[in-house]
Parts: C-alpha cells; structure tokens; sequence
C-alpha cells in the first residue's frame, strides 16, 4: 500500500512540476509541426511494441520534453486506470508513461484531444497494456494479476466499461 502511495504522490508531484514546466515552454514555441507528430507517432508505436528497447530510453525522453512543450497537444492522467503496476519500479513506470504517449497518439489523430475524455484515457490504457504484453516474454516476472484482468477485458470487448466506470469516478474533471 505504501508503495503504491508514493508511486501516486511521485506522479502527482511530477505533473504538477510538469504543468509548471508546460506553461513556461509555452510562451516560447508555437503548436507542434506535422513533422514533430508524426515522429511522436512513430516512437508512441515503437514503445508500444518494443518497450525494452535500444532507443526506448530516447524515445521516452524526447516524448515527455516533446508533450510539455507544445501548446497544442493535451494529455489527461488518469493513474486509477492501472490497478498495479510491474514490480521492477523501471517496468512499472514505462508502463505508466506509456499509458500518457498511447493517449498523446490519440490526441494527434483527434486535433489535440481534451485531456479527460473518456476515449483518450481508454486509448492509452490500451497502448499501457500493449507495452505490459511486449514486456512479459523479457521480464516474466513482471506479470501482475490487474494487468492481466485488464488484457483479458480488453479481449472480451470489456475494456471500455471498465474505462468509462474509472473516469467517472475518479478521473472526470468536475
């Protein structure tokens, strides 16, 4: 329970830094280029399939700079989407900014997104649960019984209740 605490008061403490952080690189650029998204696009996929990469570290740095700083792009954070995490806290925490990048994909392909809908938060968990299923076969020791609940909703057709049911209650801006 502690670590899950922590893990959540780090990630609170870290969004707050960054939207500290976004609204000063706001000021000084202008809204993302074609060609920054599709980059972003095709390292959100590459993560999504090769989260233990060579370039993943790469990938991941440049993503989280790339999403502070351009005015154009929202992403929500919704951490009551994942029930737990891997226990490698590495492992863990690519698999909570792959949630954020899966849901940036999603923001691209709709003109920016709104940070709490409900379709961007699903997006992202679904690309959060492809990265967990990339890892496993490297890190089987990762596996963790809410990730697999949510793999195998995602393969009944269930997610999206699942997701709407999260947001509703603990995600929704009021």
């Amino acid at each position: 329970m502690r670590k899950t605490s922590a893990a959540v008061l780090i990630l609170l403490l870290a969004s707050s830094v960054a939207i500290a952080a976004q609204d000063a690189a706001h000021a000084n650029r202008g809204p993302s280029t074609e060609e920054e998204r599709t980059k972003a696009l095709a390292m959100i996929a590459d993560l999504e399939t090769n989260p233990l990469g060579p370039q993943a570290k790469d990938e991941r740095k440049w993503l989280t700079y790339w999403l502070i700083e351009v005015p154009d792009i929202h992403v929500g954070l919704c951490t009551d989407l994942l029930p737990d995490r891997p226990k490698d806290k590495n492992d863990g925490a690519f698999i909570s900014t792959q949630m954020m990048f899966s849901s940036a994909r999603y923001a691209i392909q709709h003109g920016g997104g709104s940070s709490d809908s409900v379709e961007q938060y699903q997006a992202g968990l679904e690309g959060a649960l492809k990265a967990y299923e990339a890892m496993l076969p490297l890190h089987p020791k990762d596996r963790t019984p809410g990730l697999d609940d949510l793999v195998q909703r995602q393969s009944a057709s269930m997610l999206a209740d699942y997701v709407k049911d999260r947001v509703d209650k603990s995600c929704k801006k009021k």
